[in-house]
């Protein structure tokens, strides 16, 4: 992994000169650089609305701005290890279990449901940042075609576990069922087999008593994305380049793809796809470049952030001991 993110950062190096690319970023001025923080900032708290009306659906009345910081220390952690789809959500459910007392199946159902809508919308303007790609006459490869296929798949999945959720099966405890005995007939496995049960009979209940809270948590889903997009023209703009619509999704997607691949805040993966993308469109690449290293600061900058209050969270409660976490599975 490490190889590979080295390879792509040696490639972007040797394509466009480093200083190309601080000469495009030292011509954003200070208030340029703070109007896009705090855009940024306001996207981090529409990321917990998701979260926030699942809790409110279930009965749970947490506050909001925690829950944000709680998201927060998620990405820190997600950010951090390869792909930046799972990693921080145990951490939510600890989090909001022993500060605002959320029983733990509620809490695990939560960040379940709010990951899953999360991953289908996610899914969803991905897929459609392709085929908006793929009718540039540049990209009619058969690889693209490739691609489309793979990402409508991924978007089938968390689909199709939310439509079996809704219709009263179990798709996590089916899966649990067919594991090797020796896992399941461990205390371990049990505890993890009853927990997420008890999980999945939360989420589906919820899901078949509040489809208006999972409506609700997909328009939030779709004005967090508003605001990525909105993000990313604005960005360009201040750098100098105004993007069509067109080439703004064939970006967006660019970066989107890099993301999903197996490498920590996808290191190299981000730089190499802007800078391909941008000299697929014919423009100028050290643009792309210089993108990739406003949402590189970006993204560092909250992560750590994250990771700085979460550590601090779990201090304030007396930290994760080995005890807490097998009280928490005796009581999933």
């Amino acid at each position: 992994m490490w190889i590979g993110a080295a390879a792509l950062l040696l490639w972007v190096l040797r394509t466009v000169p480093l200083r190309e690319s601080v000469a495009v970023l030292a011509k954003l001025r200070a208030w340029q650089i703070a109007i896009l923080l705090i855009g940024n900032a306001g996207i981090i708290l529409l990321f917990a609305a998701r979260w926030w009306i699942i809790l409110r659906a279930q009965g749970c009345r947490v506050p909001y701005l925690p829950l944000t910081l709680y998201r927060l220390s998620a990405f820190g952690i997600n950010y951090f290890t390869p792909g930046q789809q799972f990693g921080g959500e145990p951490l939510q459910v600890y989090l909001i279990h022993r500060r605002h007392n959320v029983p733990l199946p509620a809490a695990t159902a939560s960040v379940a449901l709010e990951k899953l809508i999360e991953m289908i919308i996610n899914f969803a303007v991905v897929a459609a940042g392709v085929i908006i790609t793929l009718q540039n006459p540049v990209f009619a490869a058969t690889a693209s075609d490739y691609l489309l296929a793979i990402l409508i798949v991924l978007l089938l999945i968390p689909l199709l576990a939310l439509a079996m959720l809704w219709l009263g099966r179990r798709p996590f405890t089916w899966l649990m069922a067919r594991l090797p005995h020796r896992v399941t007939s461990t205390e371990r496995g049990q505890h993890l087999r009853s927990g997420i049960g008890a999980a999945e009979n939360d989420a589906a209940d919820l899901i078949r008593r509040h489809p208006g809270a999972i409506v609700g948590a997909i328009i939030a889903s779709l004005l967090s994305w508003v605001g990525m997009i909105g993000e990313v023209w604005l960005s360009m703009l201040f750098l100098g380049r105004a993007l069509t619509m067109p080439q703004l999704a064939a970006v967006i997607t660019a970066s989107r793809i890099a993301l999903l691949l197996p490498s920590p805040g996808g290191l190299g993966t981000l730089e190499a796809g802007q800078v391909w993308m941008f000299r697929m469109l014919g423009l100028d690449p050290a643009v792309g470049l210089s993108l990739a290293l406003i949402t590189r600061f970006r993204d560092v900058l909250f992560a750590v952030a994250g990771l700085m209050w979460g550590t601090a969270l779990v201090s304030s409660i007396g930290g994760i001991k080995a005890a807490d976490l097998t009280d928490l599975q005796k009581e999933s």
